[in-house]
């Protein structure tokens, strides 16, 4: 079964998972209390309290005989982030999807290099053949071969629902691969 793969940078976005605990923290005798009762004192590293938390998500606790090991999940929330979610439905089998970030960056440091060969449109895409570089170092790039396609297109705001802005994105795929299917998504299929 062919994947569909999605990258790209996340440079602001804001973890709510820490926030969610320090709230439970200050609030979790009383979320712990029956309804019309006053709460009892109850504070981290106890059963209800690791057991409030479990159940929640809002950190994984496990308690020793000496201490209490806690693991609080990452939530992230923020424009980029639901931006990058909105791209996944732009991903298309067997091949990676890059976002606006990486993109930029594969541009701006010269890591796509274009042979040339094949440059085509279809559908929104503009289609090249493609080396993409890899870097070891300073100055210092091997090839990974003219054996891939890159395919670019502006996907606007509209296919995002609810990002206020359209951004460019591409898509790499082998170049033998006949079963990519390069179209641009209707209204439908948001």
């Amino acid at each position: 079964m062919p994947l569909k793969i999605t990258i790209d940078v996340i440079s602001e976005a804001l973890d709510i998972g820490v926030v969610r605990e320090k709230y439970l923290a200050q609030h979790v005798a009383s979320l712990l209390a029956p309804l019309g009762k006053s709460p009892k004192p109850v504070q981290a590293g106890d059963d209800r309290y690791i057991n409030l938390c479990n159940r929640l998500g809002i950190a994984n606790q496990i308690k020793t005989k000496e201490k209490v090991f806690s693991s609080i999940r990452s939530d992230y929330i923020g424009w980029q982030v639901d931006r990058f979610f909105r791209l996944t439905k732009a991903a298309i089998k067997g091949s990676v999807l890059i976002g606006p970030e990486i993109l930029s960056d594969f541009e701006a440091h010269n890591l796509f290099g274009d042979t040339g060969k094949e440059v085509l449109n279809h559908n929104g895409w503009s289609i090249s053949n493609t080396m993409i570089r890899v870097c070891h170092g300073q100055n210092s790039f091997t090839s990974l071969g003219g054996n891939y396609m890159l395919a670019r297109r502006f996907m606007p705001a509209e296919e995002q629902k609810g990002v206020g802005e359209g951004c460019n994105i591409g898509v790499i795929y082998l170049k033998h691969q006949k079963d990519i299917e390069l179209n641009a998504p209707t209204q439908g299929n948001h």
